[in-house]
């Protein structure tokens, strides 16, 4: 299954032997859009500021949605990393200085 998510913990293995088997690929904000576009995904956006800041800058609705996420071997997780000062209620654009990094979060076989 595909997500987006603001955050990654190793608490989201549903097996935590899984953890050698994470892989972080960083995709430029333009490969994160194309990521976005192509597939069926499913959010867990956990702050709606959030979900429509990253909705502005991937081109695509990305629901507000908070629940608890569990992944396994074959998921993937579109991770938008918000990088600068805590952001204010009811935000509609980054503040200065602040962005998004956008991570590819893979759980595959080891070998």
């Amino acid at each position: 299954m595909k997500y987006i998510n603001n955050v990654f913990t190793l608490g989201m293995l549903k097996n935590p032997a899984d953890a050698s088997c994470v892989r972080f690929v960083h995709l430029s904000k333009k490969d994160a859009a194309c990521w976005v576009q192509k597939g069926v995904w499913h959010s867990v956006v956990g702050h709606e500021d959030t979900a429509a800041i990253t909705s502005k800058e991937l081109g695509a609705v990305i629901p507000f949605n908070r629940q608890t996420l569990l992944i396994e071997k074959g998921d993937e997780v579109l991770v938008t990393q918000y990088i600068g000062p805590r952001l204010p209620e009811g935000s509609t654009q980054l503040p200065d200085g602040a962005k998004f990094e956008y991570f590819l979060v893979l759980i595959r076989d080891i070998f």
